[in-house]
């Protein structure tokens, strides 16, 4: 699997990347077909106002497809940005990301993180950036940490890496709020050149006449540099608004400043599967990528389910369900409703049909819903988010199940 093959052509300067998306090739073959599996595609419509340093702001359509793939304890998600310039359209960046995460114990989670981005630096030259983290994550009811190692890999730039790089962040949820603060180390060489080779003319004193020599001028080594970014996130949601902001900062390297770069995006439901997104920030420059500072403006339309509507939460983060509701409709048949800040699936079981989990469906800004098959009286029920533990619900009455289990306790009239 090539990202190539996703966004753009690939370029002299563009060698594959098999970095991180073999991974992501083998885990996909590797899923067996009874995992109740989510599926989102969708797209968005605007206008981007951008501005590379030192230039002038320019104004492109964009259109940017994503998808993503979801069952309890993985999900691939994928996403491209195409603009069109003098009716050309034309391939701008693109991701591809695949998270494996192991059953929690004790609070506890190994989460596995390959990523492929893949970035227009001009016309003729795509970059390619790889990367792939292993992740120990604690969590409990609303607060939780990570602590992990990776590796990154560049097509086209020298990015030896001397050493795994390490990752460490925590989080805290605050009902429909969201706080996280990570920091990561990275890895690129700085300065140096190759060696050339010049042929110099010139005159032989000896026989009168000229003569051509060799010259090689031999090159300077890079240097390695490694260091470690900031970066917090907060992410909010209403019923029908959503807001994530995103800001970092970034200690001198080499010749290069110290660099601050932000990032807020809000999103508006008008329709379930329709919203109006918008966007403002900078990015900081990257020279051993090969790309210089910029500001960003955008504003458009996204047809797709509420999954994709909003920016792709932090692997780590385990967030907890901050409302939960039971509504009986008739014939035995109830729809179950529960609120979850940045989840990924959410699933109920309990008694009413013996303990059998059942997906819930994105409906909404963090709302998951579900109608199931649930008579009057009183039933043992547990909900599990993005593949966790088993809780009881919030709001319910909680009691201890015939295995020693704690369980909500719900009524249905």
């Amino acid at each position: 699997m090539q990202i190539s093959s996703f966004i753009g052509t690939p370029t002299e300067d563009s060698v594959p990347l098999t970095f991180g998306s073999r991974h992501i090739a083998a885990c996909l073959l590797a899923l067996p077909a009874s995992l109740p599996a989510q599926v989102a595609v969708g797209a968005g419509l605007g206008t981007l106002m951008h501005q590379n340093a030192g230039d002038l702001w320019h104004s492109t359509t964009l259109l940017d497809p994503a998808f993503r793939f979801d069952v309890p304890w993985f999900r691939v998600d994928g996403d491209a940005a195409f603009s069109n310039e003098g009716g050309r359209w034309r391939g701008q960046l693109g991701d591809l990301d695949a998270v494996a995460e192991s059953p929690a114990w004790r609070g506890f989670r190994l989460t596995n993180d390959a990523r492929v981005e893949t970035s227009d630096v001009s016309p003729a030259v795509m970059r390619r950036l790889g990367s792939e983290e292993s992740a120990v994550s604690f969590a409990t009811v609303r607060t939780g940490g990570w602590l992990g190692l990776g590796v990154e890999q560049s097509s086209g730039v020298d990015s030896a890496v001397d050493r795994p790089l390490i990752r460490l962040g925590v989080w805290h949820q605050f009902q429909s709020v969201t706080v996280s603060l990570g920091t990561a180390e990275h890895s690129a060489r700085f300065g140096g050149y190759p060696s050339t080779t010049r042929y110099v003319d010139f005159t032989d004193t000896l026989s009168h006449g000229f003569r051509t020599d060799t010259v090689i001028v031999p090159g300077v080594p890079s240097r390695a540099t490694q260091w470690a970014d900031v970066q917090a996130r907060l992410s909010w949601t209403s019923t029908r608004l959503a807001l994530d902001a995103t800001v970092g900062m970034r200690p001198k390297l080499d010749d290069a400043p110290a660099a601050r770069w932000g990032r807020m995006t809000g999103t508006a439901t008008l329709t379930p599967r329709l919203a109006a997104v918008a966007s403002i920030g900078n990015e900081a420059a990257r020279p051993w990528f090969g790309m210089p500072a910029s500001h960003f403006v955008s504003l458009g339309l996204r047809v797709a389910p509420p999954a994709l509507a909003r920016p792709t939460p932090t692997p780590q983060l385990r967030p907890s369900a901050t409302g939960f509701s039971v509504r009986p409709i008739g014939n035995g048949m109830a729809v179950v409703s529960v609120r979850v800040p940045d989840a990924r699936t959410v699933e109920i079981s309990g008694d009413f049909n013996g303990w059998k989990p059942v997906a819930l469906h994105a409906v909404g800004l963090d709302l998951w819903e579900a109608t199931i098959s649930m008579s009057p009286g009183t039933h043992h029920v547990n909900v599990r988010v993005n593949g966790g533990e088993w809780v009881a619900p919030p709001g319910l009455a909680q009691t201890t199940d015939e295995f020693g289990g704690t369980v909500g306790l719900l009524v249905v009239k």
